[in-house]
């Protein structure tokens, strides 16, 4: 899409719904994702809009508790995209912003 963000990979028709395409590898600053089989679009919905985001594999779904989500460490700038830390099994679960990682330009420019 001529003039779009560097992340902003595209648009896809999802059941009628045109939505934008956000590489998540990018928009994190971590580099362009090189699309394989293993990667998968993720459709979330932020503030009523639809947006797919490339993420380079879903292992599983499930729902957390409102109160299992611990607060994301106040490390600055360099963390804006993590909301909270999921604690689950053993495991340390990142719980993006996404308010920031889907803006608002980006309706705009799809």
């Amino acid at each position: 899409i001529p003039h779009a963000p560097a992340y902003l990979r595209g648009v896809i028709n999802l059941r009628g719904a045109i939505m934008p395409v956000i590489d998540l590898r990018n928009r994190l600053g971590l580099g362009v994702t090189i699309p394989e089989t293993r990667h998968v679009i993720v459709v979330v919905e932020c503030q009523d809009r639809l947006a797919g985001i490339l993420v380079d594999a879903v292992s599983e779904t499930f729902t957390v508790p409102r109160d299992s989500l611990q607060p994301a460490p106040d490390v600055g700038e360099e963390l804006r995209y993590l909301q909270a830390i999921i604690s689950i099994e053993n495991r340390l679960i990142s719980y993006l912003r996404m308010d920031d990682v889907f803006p608002a330009q980006i309706s705009e420019a799809a």
